[in-house]
């Protein structure tokens, strides 16, 4: 069986230990499978250039099978484009995950982001912005997800 790789980047104001990172670290214990959820410098004041450097220093072992998620983000963070030709050959399966009753990112934007990474969009009914204050201290339909991609 391979390694894989996941690493897991939290958002603004949140950490290693927030939200459904601890939970779903303890999914994969005792499997071939590595979960890294670096704590990003300063989550309650972030800036881009240092969050890049920090995990320039700490993302290593990329791979294709390492599996990325991405998290919340501040308008410093979505100021420049995203360069989608390099995500999707960096990254090549890609699932995104929203709920209709998102009141932090509009689920119309989510889903104009799957469409233009070419990524497996999955829309859940509730769920908000599935973080702790939402209830989600567990993710079941992620650990689904990423189990199936690491069984492809």
């Amino acid at each position: 069986m391979k390694s894989n790789n996941i690493y897991v980047i939290h958002g603004y104001t949140s950490s290693s230990q927030s939200e459904w990172f601890p939970w779903l670290k303890e999914q994969f214990e005792n499997r071939q499978v590595k979960i890294d959820i670096p704590n990003m410098p300063d989550s309650e004041n972030p800036h881009l250039e240092t969050w890049l450097s920090h995990l320039r220093k700490n993302v290593l072992n990329i791979d294709e099978n390492t599996m990325d998620e991405q998290t919340e983000g501040l308008q410093e963070f979505v100021d420049e484009p995203l360069e989608i030709a390099r995500i999707k050959s960096l990254i090549p399966s890609r699932v995104v995950i929203t709920a209709t009753d998102d009141d932090i990112v509009p689920t119309e934007a989510t889903q104009k982001l799957a469409e233009a990474l070419d990524a497996n969009l999955i829309i859940l009914s509730s769920g908000k912005h599935f973080i702790a204050r939402d209830g989600y201290t567990d993710f079941p339909v992620l650990l689904n997800e990423i189990q199936k991609l690491i069984n492809t």
